[in-house]
C-alpha cells in the first residue's frame, strides 16, 4: 500500500519498516554513498544509521533507573571503595528527591517509579544487612 505524505511516497511493509521515496540533492547523495562505501554499508543503511543517531529511541525513565541500579550493584559487588558507596548513596538520594517531588519537571508516573525503586533498594539493603 502506497501513501503520499507531503510529496513523500511511503509504502507500508509487513514488518515495522516502511519504504520511503526520498529526493536528495545529487551531491548529498554522492557524499552519503562515498561515506557508506568507506564503512562497508549500503546507502540505505547509512541513511538509516544517520537518522537513528539524530533521532534516537526514547529512553524511558524506568529503564534508565533500572540500568543505574543494576550497574551500581555490580560495581558495589566488584569494588570495595568509599567512592562507590558515595555513588550509591547519591543515587538513592536522587531517587528520594524524585519520589518526594523535589526534583521538578518529572511526571507523576516518574515519581511512582522512583518510589517503587526506592522500596526495592531499601528491601534489598535490609536483606543484605541481615545476612551480614
Amino acid at each position: 500500500m502506497e501513501i503520499d505524505i507531503g510529496g513523500v511516497l511511503v509504502m507500508a511493509a509487513e514488518d515495522d519498516e516502511v519504504r520511503v521515496t526520498l529526493r536528495l540533492p545529487a551531491r548529498l547523495r554522492d557524499r552519503i554513498k562515498a561515506f557508506a562505501d568507506r564503512h562497508n554499508r549500503s546507502l540505505n543503511g547509512q541513511i538509516v544509521d544517520s537518522l537513528t543517531q539524530q533521532f534516537p529511541e526514547p529512553w524511558p525513565l524506568e529503564n534508565r533507573i533500572d540500568e543505574m541500579i543494576r550497574l551500581a550493584v555490580v560495581i558495589r559487588q566488584t569494588t570495595d571503595s568509599a567512592m562507590v558507596d558515595k555513588l550509591a548513596d547519591e543515587m538513592k538520594e536522587t531517587l528520594k528527591e524524585m519520589a518526594s517531588g523535589r526534583v521538578t519537571g518529572i511526571s507523576q508516573r516518574a515519581q511512582e517509579i522512583a518510589r517503587e525503586r526506592l522500596k526495592e533498594i531499601y528491601t534489598s539493603d535490609l536483606t543484605s544487612d541481615l545476612e551480614d
